[in-house]
This record gives structure tokens, sequence and C-alpha cells, in this order.
């Protein structure tokens, strides 16, 4: 699962920009608002995450099987300890996310297989919706003026220091 940041800048902060700094130096502001602001987002979706809350399949799809297959690898699994019950957070989804900056782009992305399940808009299941787990998407729009201040911070102290 992945998450990209980009920044683009209103014609006036590019212009003072422009001419303060060197195109190098622009390039650099660029990379460190990325870089921050991803680590950001990065650290709130490793911080905050949702107070346990019981869902039974049975609330968050109307019935606990969907078909008799699906029932007995369940019963089978549960049986060779491949399934634990009750589950237990292990915190591998909050751990999973990484931030990877390429030029004037960064990728928070997260490996866990389960992670679009959980906190991802497009495809978080139902169960996740019902226990409370925010989206990635949820983080950018609950933080979007404070990743808009780390931003402009970052370019205003740019333009102060030349």
């Amino acid at each position: 699962m992945a998450v990209r940041i980009s920044f683009e800048y209103d014609q006036g902060q590019f212009a003072r920009l422009r001419d303060k700094l060197n195109f190098v130096e622009r390039k650099q502001v660029l990379w460190q608002t990325v870089r921050q602001t991803a680590e950001f987002i990065a650290k709130k979706l490793r911080d905050e995450q949702p107070p346990y809350k019981y869902v039974s399949r049975q609330q968050a799809f109307g019935v606990t099987f969907f078909s008799d297959r699906q029932r007995r690898y369940f019963f089978w699994a549960l049986r060779e300890g491949i399934i634990n019950v009750p589950y237990r957070r292990t915190g591998a989804l909050a751990a999973g996310w990484k931030v990877d900056v390429s030029g004037t782009q960064a990728t928070v992305t997260n490996a866990v297989p389960s992670a679009p399940y959980v906190q991802s808009r497009p495809r978080q299941s139902r169960m996740m919706t019902m226990i409370g787990w925010p989206t990635v998407e949820d983080y950018v729009d609950k933080y979007e003026g404070e990743i808009g201040r780390i931003a402009f911070g970052i370019v205003q102290q740019a333009i102060e220091e030349d």
C-alpha cells in the first residue's frame, strides 16, 4: 500500500524562491518539504491507532461464514493453531509504515499484507470501518492544515535565510 505526497508552490512563493535561491537550492527546499510532511504523516499513522473494539463477522457482514468451505477451513485452522481466537493486536501494521524519498517525491508505504483492508479508503473492509480504523486519506484530511504549516514554514525559512 503506498501514498504519494507531492506539492505545488503558488506563483508568489515560487517567485520569491526563484529570486532568493538557485535551482539546486530550490530542489533542496522542495525535497525537505516533501520529506518532512511524509515523515509527519507516517508518524501519525504509526502513533494513532483506534482503541480495541470487538465487531463480530455477523455484525459486519450479516453472516458468520460466507460458505461451508470457509467455515470448515476456519475450524481446521483453529485446531492447527494457524488462527488464534481472540485476535491480539501485534503492532505490525503500525510498525510497517515507511517513508521513501526519491528526488522531489515521497512515498509513504506499508508492506503489511492487511494494510489496504485496514487503512485504505477504497479497499477498507466493512469490519475495519465499524471498528473505527481511520484511512490514510482520513489522516491527510485531518492534518491538512498542519501539513500546510510544515511546508509553509520550510519555504519561509528558506526565503528568510538568504
